[in-house]
């Protein structure tokens, strides 16, 4: 859906949508935790497609909130706290439960986020990628944890598998080692890391006059 589109009413696509907010959901209850949906409502969003939202949580045995921030400020929010703090108060919360065991090779590590959290049947992992893992495992990073790295348009590592797609192959192109975060970045498909610099530097536009006026920034 173009963005030119989003301020139209369309039950059809927002339905198509929904498939991947489903998934986040089921992920999040991977971790042993509550879930509450909060909508940060739009002046243009109906009641169909609120309705629509409503719905689709309640099949999923989860509570929302149509939340309005924007609109009406704290009270816009009130809600969203009543309804968090009662699901806290009713629903046994405990700590996270880890997705997987520390003592797990990192190869394992990351298939298990793969298979379980994004949908994906395996994980190919680049030459590089796998002799960097076998190395630090036999450094003594083996016990950390993994964090990854790829596209925030998808579950896959290709920023075109919209929704929530499946049976994919999550692609490992490299992995960093962050010994004093504890942790190892698994970087995946074509994504750019942090800070993502400009094609075109500030420090081009940055100039000082001879009377010491900083102009600029």
């Amino acid at each position: 859906m173009k963005v030119p589109e989003l301020n139209q009413e369309n039950t059809e696509k927002l339905e198509a949508g929904l498939s991947n907010l489903k998934r986040h959901v089921e992920n999040l209850k991977h971790f042993g935790l509550p879930v509450t949906i909060s909508v940060n409502r739009f002046p243009s969003d109906t009641e169909k497609e609120l309705n629509l939202l409503k719905s689709k949580a309640d099949s999923w045995g989860v509570s929302i909130v149509i939340s309005n921030p924007f609109g009406e400020g704290g009270k816009g929010c009130e809600e969203l706290a009543r309804t968090v703090k009662a699901t806290l108060e009713t629903e046994k919360v405990s700590a996270p439960r880890p997705l997987y065991d520390q003592g797990m090779k990192l190869t394992d590590k990351i298939k298990t986020v793969a298979t379980t959290l994004y949908g994906a049947k395996e994980v190919a992992l680049s030459a590089s990628a796998k002799k960097n893992l076998d190395h630090w495992e036999s450094l003594g990073f083996g016990n950390l944890p993994i964090c990854v790295a790829k596209t925030q348009y998808s579950f896959s590592s290709d920023s075109k598998k919209l929704g929530a797609p499946k049976d994919h192959v999550l692609e490992v192109q490299s992995v960093k080692l962050s010994a004093g975060a504890g942790f190892i970045v698994m970087v995946c498909g074509e994504i750019m890391l942090m800070p993502g610099l400009p094609k075109r530097p500030a420090s081009y536009d940055i100039d000082c006059s001879s009377s010491g006026v900083v102009t600029g920034l």
